[in-house]
């Protein structure tokens, strides 16, 4: 009783900077023992793997002076820092040294075997970059003037400053910097960044007349042209004669569901490997709780049956990609008409152009001339816009009935008359809100 207490001793061995671990390491004592029973073992073990870092508070500057190592500078900084002994380079403290999967002990110079120089000299190596890493903390803990100062060690004054040491170091980055001679009561030093060039005289302002701002900058902008008659490729020559939307008979999905899976299926899959897309095809069906394993089956038999089939492998090559989107004019009956499309599947080869549409009907026209005009129209358009990009080609239209599967190519006259009858359809005006004949 009556003696200095432990955590006096602690300041006094590490000084004040250990206060804000030391206070960290007795709250973790703490809390152990208040929210578990207590374990040295069970302490040591959960504080070692804790990773925690202990960081010291920004200081407000007090008016004082402060002598600290770079190490517990860490984290702080001074509107003016000194660093008082950059001259002299550190001794090469390490006594064991590694050495592959070992270590070890230090001999003296005169001692060391040529086969040891290579570590050694990595060791020395390391306590270097070790210094330039303390010398980067030094120079950053100043805000606004930083003084690098040594002493000269020995008698020699032939080399008061040691190859390697900071102030050497310093003194090599000053040597391509802006800096002028100084005298100091120690004799004569150098400053970075001396005093400010002398301001120039500030031209007169010259006030220019104003200028004539034209009509046009103060009133509302003139309306642009708005695209007055268009249609949809999708939606031309529609009949009522052939229902395309026929319920599935097979399996219990919409018909309009059913479509947009298939599309989807056809349009992903062949990204992918043969090997994978199987899984990737359960992967995209799997986002649609409503269909049932029955209904899932169908779907992928279907689809593979015309990912698989050699005489569709020409859909799949480099050269072609899915849903192609396209929109431009087209002249139909002397006027230019303007269209958007998004095509299935669209195949530039050497010379031609092919333009496959993809069709999930359960019923399958025998012959061209039962297939349903919406579809005609459709083909007929996508094959105008896509001359207007690839004129130099020709252009081939197929519908690929996925129930079979089989790809039917359309004959050319059949689409020039699909497009004489799209030439005579009502077409809107945006204008007025009403169709026109």
């Amino acid at each position: 009783s009556g003696g200095e207490s432990l955590r006096r001793k602690f300041f006094k061995r590490l000084g004040l900077e250990a206060r804000e671990a030391l206070d960290v390491f007795l709250n973790r004592a703490m809390d152990h023992q208040q929210k578990g029973v207590p374990s040295l073992q069970y302490f040591i073990r959960a504080f070692d793997g804790d990773e925690t870092d202990v960081k010291r508070e920004m200081d407000a500057s007090k008016g004082q002076v402060r002598v600290m190592t770079v190490h517990g500078a860490k984290g702080l900084e001074a509107p003016v820092v000194i660093l008082p002994d950059t001259t002299q380079t550190p001794n090469f403290k390490d006594t064991l040294i590694s050495i592959g999967d070992g270590y070890y002990f230090k001999p003296s110079q005169s001692e060391l075997p040529i086969a040891l120089q290579e570590s050694f000299e990595a060791a020395k190596a390391k306590q270097s970059q070790e210094q330039l890493r303390l010398l980067y903390v030094a120079l950053t803990r100043a805000e606004s003037r930083l003084v690098i100062c040594g002493f000269q060690s020995g008698r020699s004054l032939d080399k008061p400053i040691e190859e390697g040491s900071w102030y050497d170091w310093m003194g090599q980055v000053f040597g391509g910097l802006k800096v002028q001679p100084f005298e100091t009561p120690f004799g004569e030093g150098q400053v970075f960044g001396g005093p400010p060039d002398t301001a120039k005289a500030i031209e007169p302002i010259i006030h220019k007349p104003a200028i004539d701002i034209p009509s046009w900058a103060l009133g509302p902008a003139a309306e642009e042209e708005r695209i007055r008659k268009r249609l949809s490729p999708s939606h031309l020559l529609a009949s009522a004669d052939i229902d395309v939307t026929e319920p599935d008979t097979k399996i219990g999905l919409s018909p309009r569901l059913r479509g947009i899976l298939i599309h989807k299926l056809l349009e992903i899959l062949p990204t992918y490997e043969a090997g994978r897309r199987p899984e990737k095809a359960k992967a995209i069906l799997s986002g649609y709780g409503q269909l049932s394993e029955t209904e899932k089956e169908a779907l992928l038999s279907e689809v593979f049956l015309v990912l698989d089939s050699p005489d569709f492998s020409f859909l799949w090559a480099e050269n072609s990609r899915a849903e192609a989107n396209l929109m431009g004019q087209i002249p139909i009956s002397g006027e230019q008409l303007d269209f958007s499309a998004q095509i299935d599947r669209l195949c530039v080869q050497k010379d031609r152009v092919l333009i496959v549409d993809y069709k999930s009907n359960r019923r399958i026209p025998k012959s061209q001339d039962e297939i349903d005009p919406i579809y005609m129209g459709q083909m007929a358009a996508y094959r105008e816009l896509v001359r207007t990009r690839y004129g130099d080609k020709d252009v081939m239209c197929g519908l690929l009935w996925t129930t079979e599967p089989e790809i039917m190519w359309l004959d050319g006259n059949k689409l020039d008359d699909a497009l004489t009858k799209i030439g005579s359809l009502p077409t809107y005006d945006e204008d007025t809100d009403s169709l026109s004949l």
